[in-house]
């Protein structure tokens, strides 16, 4: 189950698909071989405007990890068993519909919500019901 997500990109690193400019800001970031915590990645702090309550933004961005720099370069394995197995996506944000579409490429079910990339921490019962429905219809091959 992907949700708001990129699909695997077998073969390639995230750096070798990304945006060129995305990859160098993110490089530019990194100290110490980390990442900062994804809420500093952009010219404001997008979390106040996603997650509008206070306790649940603050719990969600204390727990956001320092994600090692060697992520952006690591390989995907090539596509073996992870495409042969049923999947299905979670469109959240209209910034991910490339990769809704890709999905329904490949044949799996896909459910598009018209809210946010963290609308899993400010909306999860609505979240919550759709993963659940597509999750039902996985069921086996």
């Amino acid at each position: 189950m992907y949700v708001d997500a990129v699909l695997p990109y077998p073969g390639d690193a995230w750096a070798d698909t990304a945006p060129r400019e995305l990859a160098g800001h993110l490089r530019r970031l990194a100290s110490d071989g980390r990442l900062p915590p994804w809420n500093t990645w952009f010219e404001s702090d997008p979390t106040p405007r996603l997650i509008p309550d206070v306790v649940a933004r603050t719990a969600f961005v204390h727990e956001l990890p320092r994600v090692r720099l060697a992520f952006l370069d690591a390989v995907s394995p090539a596509r073996t068993t992870w495409a042969r197995l049923p999947a299905a996506y979670l469109r959240l944000s209209p910034a991910y519909e490339d990769a809704a579409a890709e999905a329904e490429q490949h044949g799996w079910r896909v459910r598009r919500l018209e809210t946010h990339h963290l609308a899993m921490v400010s909306e999860p019962d609505m979240v919550a019901a759709a993963l659940g429905e597509l999750a039902a219809s996985l069921g086996p091959e």
